[in-house]
C-alpha cells in the first residue's frame, strides 16, 4: 500500500510567471532605504555648512556676544526761557555674577576659586552697605544668588567712581556687573507734572509730554557690542568692543515760563486749600497765537517718583489698597484735569452765544430784555441766580447781571441752529488739538434736531453742554484776539545740543470764528463786566481788564450733583491789546459759597497781579480809578452770606468768618466793623454767622411758588417736599419761620 504524500512535499504548480525570491526583495529594500537616509543627510550638511552657514555663524556670534546700551540718549525738555524741566543724568546698576562649576575644573583649583569668589563678594557687600545703608548680609546674599539678579538698581555716576576707588585692586567685577545708562530726572521734581509727564525705566515716555514727543526727544541710544568668555559675563581678552552709535535726539523747548508756572502753582494750591475744593485748575494763555504760558492743576505728584504714594492719600489708604485701586489712584494724579475733565462752563458760555448773536447782525446795543427772576419754558421754570428781577436791560447790562433770563431771550433769537453751529465753530465737541495726550472732546449736541426748546435755553446760559478748560480758555482767546481760534501751543522750538534752532513750529489757524468788528465790540463789553458789574475782585488798579464769571452745578456720573458746583473765571488783559487770558477753575468749593465771583475772581486777580509785575505790564493811559475812593460799609445783620457776599463784592470790600460750617443760606448775626463807617477799598470784614448746634432751620415760606420753584428753594436749603394738587402752593405745613430738622418733610397743597 502506498503512502499519501504530505502537503508540503508537493509541487508548486507551474503559472508560467516568473518571481524574484523574497529575500532579494528585502535587501533591495533595505538599500533603497539607507540610500534615502544618506541623501537627506548630504542635503542637510550642504544646508547647514555652505546655504545656511552665514545665518549659522550670525546665531553663534550672538551666543558670545552681548550688546549694552550706552543710553538713550533723550533730548532735554527746557521752558521758554531755556531753563531746564526734564534732564538725563548718567547712572549705574550693579548685577549678580552667579558662580558658575566648571565640569572639567579639578575639586582643588573649584575650592580655590570659590573661596576667592566669596571673599570678593563679602568686601564689595561691606562697601555697598556702607554707601546705601543696607545690611551687609542682605547684599552679600544677593550678589550669591544663584541666578543674575540686581544688586543695586541705581547708583549715581560720581559715587560709583568713588566706590571703584575704595576697592582698589579688589576684582569687584567678579561678583558685579556694572550697567551704566542714562535715567531721566526733572530738577523742579512736581513742576507741571501733568503737564510734563514722565518715562518708563527703559527711558520711553508713557504720559504728558513725554509720550507725545517721544519721537522727537527719543533718537536711537548707542550700543556697545562685547564678546564675552563662556560664563557669558567677562569680556574675551585682547577683543575691543564694537560701538553702534545711535541717532542723536532732538531737545524741545516749550512756550511756558517756569517762574509764572511756579507762580501759579502756588495760587491753586493755596486757593484749593482755602475753599476745600475738590481741585483746582489755571490755564494763562497768550491769545495772540494760543500758547501756552502756564497750565497748573492741584494734586501734583514728583516726576522723579511717580510710582510712589501721593502724599494727600493716608498711609492706611495705600496700604490696604489693592494693586489695581493703587493704579486708579496713581492714574488721577496724573491725568491732566486741564485738557482731560469737562463740566458745565454756566455763565462763561454767554461770552460766546453773545458773539454768535453780534456776528450774525441779530443783535445790537439798542435791543433790550425784560426779566421779572424767572421765565417759563414749555412748562418748566427757568430763574435768575436768586431769583433776582433785573428789570429792562440790554446787551451789555444783561452780561454784566449774568441774567439767565434775558439770555434764554437771546438763546431763542439766535435758534438752535445758530447756536450748535457757533459752538462748534468756536472749538467746543471737538479736540482743540495741544500736543497733549488724553484730550477730552468734552459733550455737545450732534445735530440741531435734539434741541428742544428747554435745552436751547439752558444752553443759552451754559447748561446742557460740557467743555474742557482748554476748550474754554482758546475760545475766549479767539473771542479777543479779532475772531481767530487757533490751535493751542505749548512746543515754542526745537535745538540741538549748541542751542540751533532745528524747527519752529508756526501757529497753527484753525478757522475765523468772528470778525474783527465783532472781537473789537466783545472787549469793550468784557470790559463792563469788570469795571460796572458783580466781579469787582478781579479789578487791578490802574488796568484795564475783561471777564466773565461761570458758577453751575457738578455732575456726576451723568446726574448732577447735589450742592456741588464748578465755579470758574476767566479774564483776558490789557483788554485794549489782550496778551493774556487767564482762566480758573475751581471743582466743589466747600467753603460754603460756591459764586464764581467770590470763589475764582479772586485767583484770576492773585495771577494777574503776578504777571503784571513779572512781565513788568505798563498801567494803561486811561483807567477810570476805583481803588483810591472810600466805600461806606453797609449794614449786613439778617441777611444771608450770599447776600453779604454779593453786595461787599459790588463795594470792592473783602470778608472772612470764624465759622468754617456756614452756606449761602446762613445768617449773619453781627459784624466786626459798624454800618456807615467809612474805608478803603479792599477791607476786610469779619462777620459772625448764626449756627445751630442741633442742624436745625427755619421753613422758608413756599407760599405763591410753582412746583419747580418750591423744589429748587427746598433742595438749597435742605428740606424734603410732598406735594399735592396742581397750580401754585397755597398752603405749607410746617407754616413759614418754623424751627425743622433740616432733610425734613414739609408737605405742600397746590392749586389755582
Amino acid at each position: 500500500m502506498k503512502t499519501p504524500t504530505s502537503d508540503r512535499h508537493r509541487r508548486p504548480k507551474k503559472t508560467g510567471k516568473s518571481k524574484i525570491p523574497n529575500k532579494y526583495n528585502r535587501i533591495l529594500t533595505v538599500l533603497a532605504f539607507f540610500g534615502l537616509i544618506i541623501t537627506l543627510f548630504l542635503i542637510k550638511l550642504f544646508k547647514v555648512q555652505i546655504s545656511d552657514a552665514k545665518g549659522y555663524k550670525e546665531y553663534a556670534v550672538g551666543q558670545w556676544t552681548k550688546a549694552v546700551s550706552l543710553g538713550n540718549q533723550r533730548g532735554f525738555i527746557y521752558d521758554r526761557n531755556n531753563k531746564p524741566l526734564a534732564v538725563n543724568k548718567n547712572i549705574v546698576t550693579f548685577w549678580s555674577v552667579p558662580f558658575k562649576e566648571d565640569e572639567n575644573e579639578k575639586e582643588e583649583a573649584k575650592l580655590k576659586r570659590e573661596k576667592t569668589y566669596k571673599e570678593i563678594a563679602e568686601e564689595v557687600a561691606s562697601k555697598i552697605a556702607e554707601m546705601t545703608g543696607e545690611d551687609s548680609r542682605d547684599v552679600y546674599d544677593k550678589i550669591t544668588y544663584e541666578s543674575r539678579i540686581r544688586v543695586v538698581p541705581e547708583m549715581e555716576l560720581d559715587d560709583y567712581k568713588k566706590f571703584k576707588e575704595s576697592m582698589g585692586k579688589v576684582k569687584f567685577r567678579t561678583v558685579l556687573e556694572v550697567e551704566e545708562k542714562a535715567k531721566r530726572y526733572y530738577p523742579f521734581n512736581d513742576l507741571a507734572s501733568q503737564l510734563i509727564g514722565f518715562n518708563n525705566i527703559d527711558n520711553v515716555g508713557i504720559n504728558g509730554l513725554e509720550v507725545k514727543l517721544n519721537d522727537a526727544l527719543e533718537g536711537r541710544a548707542a550700543r556697545k557690542v562685547q564678546q564675552l568668555e563662556a560664563n557669558m559675563v567677562n569680556a574675551l581678552p585682547n577683543q575691543e568692543a564694537r560701538i553702534i552709535e545711535g541717532k542723536k535726539s532732538v531737545n524741545v523747548v516749550l512756550t511756558i515760563d517756569e517762574k509764572l508756572q511756579r507762580e501759579v502753582e502756588k495760587i491753586a494750591d493755596e486757593a484749593r486749600e482755602k475753599q476745600s475744593a475738590e481741585s483746582v485748575s489755571i490755564i494763562v494763555m497768550d491769545p495772540r497765537d494760543s500758547s501756552i504760558l502756564a497750565l497748573a492743576n492741584t494734586g501734583r505728584y514728583n516726576l522723579n517718583e511717580p510710582r510712589k504714594k501721593p502724599d494727600d492719600v493716608e498711609e492706611e489708604v495705600w496700604d490696604e489698597a489693592k494693586d489695581e485701586e493703587r493704579n486708579q489712584i496713581l492714574f488721577d494724579k496724573w491725568r491732566n484735569n486741564a485738557i482731560s475733565d469737562s463740566y458745565e462752563p454756566g455763565s462763561v458760555y454767554k461770552v460766546i452765544n453773545l458773539a454768535a448773536g453780534l456776528e450774525e447782525g441779530k443783535l445790537n446795543d439798542k435791543m433790550t430784555f425784560s426779566c421779572t427772576g424767572s421765565i417759563d419754558v414749555f412748562g418748566r421754570t427757568l430763574s435768575c441766580a436768586e431769583h433776582m428781577a433785573h428789570g429792562t436791560q440790554n446787551i451789555s447790562q444783561a452780561l454784566n447781571n449774568s441774567c439767565n433770563v434775558a439770555f434764554v431771550q437771546i438763546g431763542n433769537i439766535l435758534g438752535k441752529n445758530d447756536i450748535l453751529r457757533y459752538a462748534k465753530a468756536f472749538g467746543f465737541g471737538e479736540k482743540s488739538g495741544i500736543d497733549l495726550p488724553g484730550e477730552s472732546l468734552g459733550i455737545l449736541p450732534t445735530n440741531p434736531n435734539f434741541i428742544g426748546p428747554v435745552e436751547l435755553a439752558t444752553m443759552s446760559y451754559g447748561h446742557g453742554l460740557a467743555v474742557t478748560p482748554i476748550q474754554m480758555a482758546n475760545a475766549i482767546c479767539a473771542v479777543v484776539n479779532g475772531g481767530t481760534l487757533d490751535k493751542p501751543k505749548v512746543v515754542l522750538k526745537t535745538v540741538d545740543d549748541s542751542g540751533n534752532v532745528i524747527d519752529a513750529p508756526k501757529s497753527v489757524v484753525r478757522r475765523k470764528v468772528i470778525s474783527t468788528e465783532t472781537s473789537e465790540h466783545m472787549k469793550k463789553l468784557l470790559e463792563s463786566v469788570v469795571r460796572d458789574g458783580h466781579i469787582k475782585r478781579s479789578r487791578i488798579e490802574g488796568y484795564r481788564i475783561g471777564g466773565k464769571t461761570g458758577t453751575a452745578q457738578k455732575i456726576v456720573d451723568g446726574k448732577y450733583k447735589k450742592n456741588a458746583y464748578i465755579s470758574s473765571f476767566v479774564g483776558a488783559f490789557p483788554i485794549d491789546n489782550p496778551e493774556f487770558v487767564v482762566l480758573a477753575i475751581v471743582d466743589e468749593p466747600r467753603s460754603g459759597i460756591a459764586y464764581g465771583s467770590l470763589v475764582a475772581a479772586p485767583i484770576f486777580q492773585d495771577v494777574a497781579k503776578f504777571i503784571i509785575d513779572y512781565y513788568k505790564i505798563p498801567p494803561a493811559s486811561e483807567v477810570s480809578s476805583v481803588q483810591n475812593e472810600k466805600v461806606q460799609v453797609p449794614d449786613l445783620k439778617d441777611k444771608t452770606m450770599g447776600e453779604a457776599g454779593l453786595e461787599l463784592a459790588d463795594l470792592s470790600l473783602s470778608f472772612d468768618t470764624n465759622y468754617k460750617e456756614y452756606t449761602d443760606e446762613s445768617l449773619i448775626i453781627s459784624q466786626s466793623i459798624k454800618p456807615g463807617i467809612f474805608v478803603d477799598k479792599g477791607t476786610v470784614i469779619t462777620l459772625d454767622v448764626e449756627v445751630k448746634k442741633d442742624d436745625t432751620i427755619l421753613t422758608p415760606d413756599f407760599k405763591g411758588m410753582t412746583r419747580d420753584e418750591a423744589f429748587g428753594l427746598a433742595e438749597k436749603v435742605g428740606l424734603k417736599l410732598k406735594i399735592e394738587g396742581d397750580g401754585l402752593v397755597k398752603e405749607q405745613r410746617p407754616e413759614a419761620d418754623k424751627e425743622v430738622k433740616r432733610n425734613s418733610i414739609v408737605e405742600l397743597k397746590l392749586g389755582d
